[in-house]
């Protein structure tokens, strides 16, 4: 092979020519939930909330890189660097995912300084402000020297509402499992098909040989923060079809006549699960042989329960000398139709978590058994009268 020579690399044709590259600019978020937490509570699952999100320029989901976190953390501020005059937006809970992203949010457009946006989270007030990022002053940041455009922005029940999806009686069908018992199939479709009435009766089999009655229940929370606010209408639609699967099937598959859903969609309460629609929580099954009230908050002087025996409170005082003497009368009393119920939760590949009086497993699609409510924590305390799902959902997780 003949070498090159100096000739054949310097073609008068190769010169170079000066492409010129647009000034980068650092765009931070920083969002302040959970605001009505009080000050001296260092960590909560409302002040740090995990948000799912996407990022836009100029309207285009953009590549995560490498320095930009997995979710959204209440408190925890990050920085997008983007060239002069390109819009920077965010799609935030699920209108983040594939085939929502309808409503982008807190839209800045970095000029000659950089920006940094602070958006704060309140309920019950100004619901009428919209998702938008408001210039509040310009200034230069001491320890870089950089000039700084600041802007606030709110976060309330409105826009927790415009960023949650909507699902549709279409979207509902696709996503329910392929070999659904087609009694449960139906009727989840029709929960997003609107209700009139907020309960279902389900005949499983043809002939039927088993009725389930579900009764969905409200709550205050998106009462007192959307406005205009229909249960019906708002928030059944904004719970992931696969919540009130996974729910209603195990009814059916333990037996259960009777499943009261409540806390459904919510927007200004807790962690992420129940404003992102995959979390939802039961307090009351019930079959032939009697009804079951989800509570043992007798345990650490709540409301009386027939899950908690006389011996019981004395034996979980002592736990720490004889576990097996607690654990053991936790079993002797527990009903049969909630272990049905809870095991067939255990065993859907579409929950991730269970929460209830009885246990507490924070992940059931691993091996790691689901251990006893003790109620000696904020966890396990709120979950003393009720059973709690959160769906297997990574992109939301």
């Amino acid at each position: 092979m003949t070498a090159p020579n100096a000739e054949t690399l310097t073609r008068p044709e190769a010169i170079a020519t000066d492409v010129p590259v647009p000034p980068v600019r650092t765009v931070t978020y920083l969002f302040l939930t959970g605001t009505w937490v009080a000050a001296n509570v260092r960590s909560s699952s409302e002040k740090n909330i995990k948000i799912p999100y996407e990022v836009a320029f100029d309207g285009v989901i953009q590549d995560r890189a490498p320095d930009w976190p997995r979710r959204i953390i209440g408190g925890t501020a990050f920085t997008i660097r983007v060239p002069v005059g390109v819009e920077v937006s965010l799609f935030l809970n699920t209108d983040s995912l594939v085939g929502a992203r309808m409503h982008p949010v807190y839209a800045v457009t970095p000029d000659e300084n950089d920006v940094h946006v602070t958006i704060r989270e309140t309920r019950g007030a100004r619901l009428e402000t919209l998702a938008e990022a408001v210039l509040a002053r310009t200034a230069v940041d001491e320890r870089s020297g950089r000039r700084i455009d600041y802007y606030d922005a709110p976060l309330h029940g409105n826009i927790w509402a415009r960023i949650s999806r909507v699902y549709t009686s279409e979207a509902a069908a696709e996503t329910l499992p392929a070999d659904a018992d087609a009694a449960i199939r139906d009727a989840v479709v029709s929960i997003y098909r609107g209700l009139d009435r907020a309960q279902l009766e389900i005949q499983i089999g043809n002939p039927p040989v088993q009725t389930i009655s579900a009764t969905f229940v409200d709550s205050e929370n998106p009462r007192v923060n959307i406005s205009n606010y229909s249960f019906l209408r708002d928030g059944l639609p904004r719970v992931h079809p696969l919540g009130f699967f996974a729910l209603l099937d195990a009814a059916r598959v333990a037996g259960a006549t009777v499943v009261n859903l409540t806390s459904c969609w919510r927007p200004s309460l807790g962690s992420i699960a129940h404003r992102a629609g995959i979390g939802l929580d039961v307090n009351i099954i019930a079959d032939d042989a009697g009804s079951v009230r989800i509570n043992r908050s007798e345990l650490i002087g709540g409301m009386p329960t027939p899950w908690v025996s006389d011996a019981e409170p004395h034996l979980h005082r002592r736990r720490g000398e004889d576990r097996g003497a607690w654990t053991a009368e936790v079993e002797r009393n527990k009903p049969p139709l909630f272990q049905a119920f809870r095991s067939a939760l255990e065993a859907s590949q579409h929950v991730r978590q269970i929460f209830d009086p009885w246990y507490l497993d924070a992940n059931s699609r691993d091996e790691v058994p689901a251990t006893y409510n003790e109620q000696n924590n904020a966890n396990a305390m709120l979950h003393n009268n009720h059973l709690h799902i959160t769906l297997n959902i990574p992109e939301l997780l």
